[in-house]
């Protein structure tokens, strides 16, 4: 049967135009090696020769080959067009040989059908992919005749996880269905991890200025309880030549050499106060952004000392 049918081929394939004599040497070989049984190495000669000679009689021969490889959807996709282009052709003896090959095999087909969840089927730009060839809306939900092998369904969409999967036809009459679920959202970037807060005291060039300024305004503080002291110190002196606002020439010396000094100490002081003020504003306006915001102040003076404390 087979040994016709590949002469009916055969024949019909000489007259047809083309590479003639490649395409005979390769039909030749690959019909003999069909008839042997090894259909692997027959069907790639006749696939050439069918590409030299692309004639209704070889893609039958070409079918045949299929069929016998096991291929067996291509084989009834091949036997088909041999039918349809040999009615064409007013070849009515190959057009039936070709139609009953391809009834034969319908019953034997596997299919493999490729479901899409409906909320992922609206998704704008979905793509679903079977091996890596678009698998377009209307063929979804549809059994489509699949030759044996593995297969990777997978979908895309922007905004979503792409998703896959594999799914393997062994042998006839098999009928695999795939679904392809909703696809989820891709998630939100991860927000990078935040600094933490400097621990201890940290100086800033406003921290800097601040200090300075206290430690003028202590150096101050220091000179004004310097010069009351020595007010003090001088009046008491002024004692021995004085009775009460009447003085002898050490009393006076004594006296304006105390008022001086009182002078001195209250002009200190005075500036001692506006330059701590002004040093504790720059030394909190000076605080790192990332310190905490409670701030603590304590400011001691003393007519021998002036101290600033600051707790964060």
């Amino acid at each position: 049967m087979l040994g016709v049918a590949l002469w009916a081929a055969k024949a019909a394939q000489a007259a047809a135009p083309g590479d003639a004599a490649a395409a005979e040497a390769l039909f030749e070989e690959g019909r003999a090696l069909l008839e042997a049984g090894d259909a692997a190495r027959a069907c790639p000669k006749l696939a050439e020769s069918h590409r030299l000679d692309p004639a209704p009689g070889a893609l039958f021969a070409l079918a045949l080959c299929h069929e016998a490889e096991g291929r067996l959807a291509t084989a009834w996709v091949e036997f088909k067009e041999v039918a349809s282009r040999s009615y064409a052709d007013h070849y009515p003896a190959r057009e039936d040989a070709a139609r009953k090959r391809a009834e034969a095999i319908l019953p034997r087909l596997s299919y493999l059908t490729v479901r899409v969840d409906p909320r992922t089927a609206k998704l704008a730009g979905l793509t679903v992919l079977r091996n890596g060839v678009m698998l377009a809306p209307a063929a979804w939900s549809t059994g489509i005749p699949t030759d044996p092998g593995q297969f990777v369904i997978s979908a895309t969409a922007p905004g979503r996880l792409s998703w896959s999967t594999t799914v393997k036809i062994e042998g006839e009459s098999e009928r695999k269905v795939v679904d392809v679920p909703e696809l989820v959202p891709i998630p939100a970037p991860a927000r990078a991890p935040t600094t933490p807060r400097a621990k201890g005291f940290v100086l800033t060039p406003l921290r800097v200025a601040g200090i300075a300024l206290g430690g003028t305004a202590v150096a101050s503080f220091g000179l004004g309880a310097f010069s009351s002291v020595r007010a003090l110190n001088e009046k008491a002196a002024s004692n021995d030549d004085c009775t009460g606002n009447a003085c002898g020439p050490d009393g006076t010396r004594d006296r304006l050499a105390a008022g001086e000094a009182a002078d001195v100490a209250t002009v200190a002081f005075i500036a001692g106060g506006a330059l701590l003020g002004a040093g504790i504003a720059l030394f909190v306006a000076g605080a790192p952004k990332d310190a905490p915001e409670r701030r603590d102040l304590a400011i001691v003076v003393t007519p021998f000392d002036a101290r600033v404390t600051a707790t964060f």
